[in-house]
């Protein structure tokens, strides 16, 4: 099969697509599980931990977007390419007249 060439590749395996054959083992006893509480208890228990470090990354996520905007703000104002190879071309150009008319002053062919 070529490089690129896709055809005959499905996506996804065909066993991922059907039900898996045995039951998978989980962890719960299911709706009635009485030690759901001490789960819950324990989901709680993490997020109090993890909370801090989310607000956190969420002043730090601030930082960062206002300094991206800055630096947008910045290119904004830089020339284009355009401008910057016109005005070296246009320098060039006005060095080699200055150098020809300096010459052809002082006499030199």
């Amino acid at each position: 099969m070529a490089l690129g060439d896709r055809r005959g590749i499905t996506p996804f395996p065909p066993r991922a697509i059907r039900a898996p054959e045995q039951p998978l083992a989980g962890g719960g006893g299911g709706p009635n599980d009485p030690d759901r509480a001490a789960r819950l208890r324990r989901l709680e228990d993490a997020f109090l931990r993890i909370w801090p470090l989310m607000r956190s990354l969420d002043d730090r996520m601030r930082k960062v977007e206002t300094e991206v905007a800055e630096t947008k703000g910045r290119v904004m104002h830089l020339p284009s390419t355009r401008a910057m190879v016109t005005t070296m071309i246009g320098g060039q150009i006005a060095l080699a007249a200055a150098l020809t008319g300096i010459l052809r002053t002082a006499g030199i062919h």
